[in-house]
């Protein structure tokens, strides 16, 4: 180690390369790197969802949930099944063992499921998928004094233009209802013409499909033939021919029925600021970032804005980026503010240029972190910047010990590279554990199985990476950067302050600490058992349950339900 100490020291070129290598690289790295609100993880659950028309949840339970159970009960990988029957649709919710492929289950539940054959004939095909999260970025309501056709005409536009922006490709339209075509027949016709519900339903679906015909071939050519019998509005029903009257002419639905092109009814409506509204959902997917996804909606609003008919008007609401963007804010914020109380404290006590130089180990580190995060699938992220944010304060204490002890040897006498190469070498060993603890601390967090390991897994990654590049930085580039800081006389000012803070430390352990240690070394009976006191205190309060356990701190929320 003291040879690879003392090469960077006589070639500080070297040094200077590796720190500009650092911090250049990690700087494109932040520029490149995905930025989103949450990490992206799987869940480790595949779910199954059976749309079943018309049936009742006890029906649903019976007809559709517990066959797809008894199918799937023996396949590997299964840890828990969960039904759920609700009106006209059967939902089975499959989590996935710890450390099994959720793709190959995916895949078996898939199969196993199409092997059924006793399912009712009207329901609608199984969809088996492996639940994700998606990570929606903000939403953009819509609200006005507009019919309520109008308004979702006008959402889906704004989604299909949103959709088209680059940079974004997931976007959805919600709170609004499903268009619906009703037909209304009163008893008092299907009396007269000796109908029935079902024969009415049976005639309407007769007459609603596009069915293939065949095809026709000539020479160098061939024609398909298709009728196209699907229908899109309520036009296109009016004249759908019911029966034959007594004369042999048509009794059209239109003679019978009353057609009503309007939405499905639902318990539930949405209004913003009074006015009926509907929500469209923004989210990022894959490398995409979630800053440049709220930029590009917020350019594309600005000008929509200004096309937008009378009486419309459109909002940002949960806007998860600013939160990502605050999060942002709080760690340069923090970041400028360590930097600069590192100088102060340090100037207080040792020279301001060594102290400046000590405190650049902040920056270098979180720049050089970079290079190793993406090599580990880590974003930035809420989860991400908070484990920087705890990195603020264990960053520079290695620098801080070897700096120091490199300073107490220059004003014992010693050259100043000679002081360098001696003082990193005989700090190496201790900063080296030291580090080393540190990382064994959040090291059990990588191992953390489950949806919460994969949550929390950013968070050691980012700790381990910064202590590792701040352990290079204190040994191999801070001794040079020491070692070649040429002699030169400091302001008046400048020399007074390690002075005057350096003889008031001295008094300190001089009056205060070193008699307080003696005293507690000469009564070491009663030294232990004050310890032993302060810890049979602490187990017992938190075993008294006035500490109080939680996943996540309770805190004021923005909105109000």
């Amino acid at each position: 180690m003291k040879r690879m100490i003392q090469w960077m020291v006589d070639n500080p070129v070297s040094a200077n390369l590796l720190m500009a290598f650092l911090v250049a690289y990690g700087l494109i790295q932040i520029l490149s790197i995905k930025k989103e609100v949450f990490p992206e993880y799987s869940l480790d659950m595949i779910s199954i969802s059976v749309p079943y028309r018309g049936a009742t949840p006890s029906d649903v339970e019976e007809a559709v949930c517990s066959r797809i159970e008894e199918e799937i009960a023996g396949l590997d990988g299964i840890k828990r099944i969960t039904s759920t029957s609700t009106e006209g649709l059967g939902n089975v919710m499959i989590e996935v063992q710890n450390g099994y492929n959720a793709t190959k289950l995916r895949d078996d539940i898939k199969s196993a499921v199409d092997r059924i054959t006793n399912f009712p004939k009207n329901i609608e095909k199984p969809v088996v998928s492996e639940v994700s999260r998606k990570t929606e970025v903000l939403k953009v309501v819509l609200h006005g004094n507009l019919a309520e056709k109008d308004l979702k005409r006008y959402g889906e536009r704004i989604r299909d233009d949103i959709s088209a922006v680059r940079g974004i490709s997931l976007v959805t339209l919600d709170a609004v209802r499903p268009y619906e075509i009703s037909i209304e027949v009163s008893e008092r016709m299907m009396e007269k013409y000796h109908l029935t519900i079902p024969r009415i339903a049976s005639i309407i679906q007769a007459n609603c499909q596009d069915i293939p015909a065949g095809k026709i071939r000539q020479k160098g050519e061939e024609i398909l033939v298709r009728t196209k019998g699907l229908k899109y509005n309520r036009r296109d029903y009016l004249d759908i021919p019911v029966i034959r009257d007594k004369e042999g002419a048509y009794v059209r639905l239109r003679d019978i029925a009353t057609i009503v092109d309007g939405f499905e009814e639902t318990d539930s409506a949405t209004e913003y600021d009074g006015n009926r509204a509907v929500l469209i959902k923004v989210f990022r997917i894959g490398e995409q970032s979630a800053l440049n996804v709220e930029q590009a909606v917020k350019n594309y609003l600005d000008q929509e804005k200004k096309l937008a008919p009378a009486g419309l008007h459109m909002d940002i609401t949960t806007n998860m980026a600013r939160i990502l963007r605050e999060r942002l804010d709080l760690l340069i914020t923090n970041g400028m503010q360590g930097f600069f109380l590192v100088i102060l404290m340090l100037a207080m006590f040792l020279e301001l240029r060594l102290a400046l130089w000590v405190a650049f180990g902040i920056p270098i580190s979180f720049f050089g972190a970079f290079l190793l995060l993406p090599s580990f699938g880590v974003s930035v992220n809420m989860i991400s910047l908070f484990a920087l944010i705890i990195c603020l304060g264990m960053v520079v204490d290695d620098a801080i010990i070897i700096g120091e002890h490199v300073f107490s040897k220059i004003q014992s006498g010693i050259p100043r590279k000679v002081a360098a190469v001696d003082g990193a070498r005989e700090m190496t060993v201790p900063v080296i554990f030291s580090v080393l603890t540190t990382i064994a601390a959040f090291l059990p967090l990588l191992f953390v199985s489950g949806v919460f390991g994969k949550f929390m897994y950013a968070i050691p990654v980012v700790v381990i990476s910064v202590l590792a590049i701040s352990l290079v930085e204190a040994i191999f580039i801070l001794p040079s950067h020491l070692a070649h800081l040429k002699e030169r006389k400091d302001s008046r000012i400048l020399r007074a302050l390690p002075r005057y803070f350096n003889g008031k430390m001295t008094a300190f352990i001089e009056n205060i600490y070193e008699p307080t240690i003696r005293t507690a070394i000469r009564h070491r009976g009663v030294t232990v058992s004050i310890g032993i006191l302060m810890f049979l205190t602490t187990i017992g309060y938190v075993g008294s349950g006035r500490m109080k356990f939680l996943f996540f701190p309770k805190v004021d929320s923005d909105q109000v339900v």
